[in-house]
């Protein structure tokens, strides 16, 4: 006899959420090793080492910021879509990832299986799912950087002002 099947309920969501941050924040520290180390490598070949420095700051803010933009789809996904289309019952409760796509393999027809719809149908969600996910990434990156040069300008205004009083 299998257990019933019973979707994950939004109440969970900040706890979820808690989850697949730190999960991203990992995965975004080994991903930062390897791109600094393919920065690094560009830099001496085009010898600009004055931009290196800004460059390795960017990855590294995209990269922290995409944790938890990621963790929170990852959390909606799970609340929303797991159990209530499709479940699998591998002990990986990644099953939302915005850079691979969900596919068969994933719903292991021995072990999961589609509640509502086809994998078809189910992978156009998830390319939504992608879709909002890297552009609100890509949103707050822009709006952290923004706010980040017009603390710079205030900060140079204020030491302009002090400077000539």
């Amino acid at each position: 006899m299998t257990s019933p099947i019973s979707p994950e309920p939004f109440g969970n969501f900040f706890a979820i959420w808690l989850v697949y941050f730190f999960f991203g924040l990992t995965l975004s520290f080994v991903v930062f090793v390897p791109g600094s180390i393919v920065l690094v490598l560009f830099t001496a070949l085009r010898r600009t080492w004055s931009s290196l420095r800004t460059r390795l700051f960017r990855l590294g803010a995209f990269l922290f910021l995409a944790a938890p933009v990621g963790g929170f789809f990852s959390a909606l996904w799970y609340c929303s879509i797991w159990g209530r289309i499709y479940v699998t019952f591998d002990v990986d409760d990644d099953d939302f990832n915005p850079v691979f796509p969900i596919d068969q393999t994933l719903i292991n027809q021995e072990h999961g299986r589609m509640l509502i719809g086809t994998v078809h149908q189910l992978q156009l969600i998830w390319l939504a799912y992608a879709v909002i996910t890297w552009g609100t990434t890509f949103l707050v990156y822009r709006l952290a950087r923004w706010l980040m040069t017009i603390q710079s300008r205030i900060a140079d205004e204020r030491g302009a002002l002090a400077l000539s009083s």
